[in-house]
C-alpha cells in the first residue's frame, strides 16, 4: 500500500487506501481521467466514504449511481455519497496534482457544489 499514513479511509476498521478507491471510480465513463477524490467523513457509526470527482459529460445521477455500484462491487466498500463537480472545482497542486484534503475541507464546509460540465466538454 502506498500513500501517507493520514490520507488512508479508515471504514469499519478496515484500511483503505485512497489512490485504489480513486482509480477504481475513475474507471466509470463520464468522469474526468486523474480527477476524482476518495476520503471520509463522519458517520453515526463509523466514518463514511466519499468519492467527488469532476463530471466530463453524462447524465450525473446515473454516473454517480455507476461509482458508487463500481467501488461496492470492485473493492466492497460502500459509498455514502458520490459528489460530481463541473471541471475545474477540485483544488489542486500547482503541478495539477488533486488536492485530497483541500478537497475534504471544502466538502466539509459546504464550498464544493454540483455542477453540470459545461456544453464545450
Amino acid at each position: 500500500m502506498t500513500g501517507r499514513k493520514k490520507d488512508l479511509l479508515i471504514v469499519n476498521g478496515r484500511n483503505h487506501d485512497p489512490q485504489t478507491v480513486e482509480w477504481t471510480a475513475a474507471e466509470v465513463p463520464g468522469l474526468r481521467k486523474g480527477n476524482v477524490v476518495a476520503f471520509t467523513r463522519p458517520g453515526r457509526a463509523t466514518e463514511e466514504v466519499v468519492i467527488v470527482a469532476e463530471l466530463r459529460s453524462g447524465d450525473a445521477a446515473a454516473v454517480a449511481r455507476r461509482v458508487r455500484s463500481r467501488i461496492q462491487t470492485k473493492l466492497s466498500l460502500p459509498v455514502a455519497e458520490v459528489l460530481l463537480v463541473a471541471p475545474g472545482e477540485l483544488p489542486k497542486t500547482s503541478s495539477g496534482k488533486v488536492r485530497r484534503s483541500k478537497t475534504r475541507q471544502h466538502y466539509l464546509r459546504g464550498v464544493l457544489h454540483r455542477g453540470a460540465p459545461s456544453p464545450t466538454s
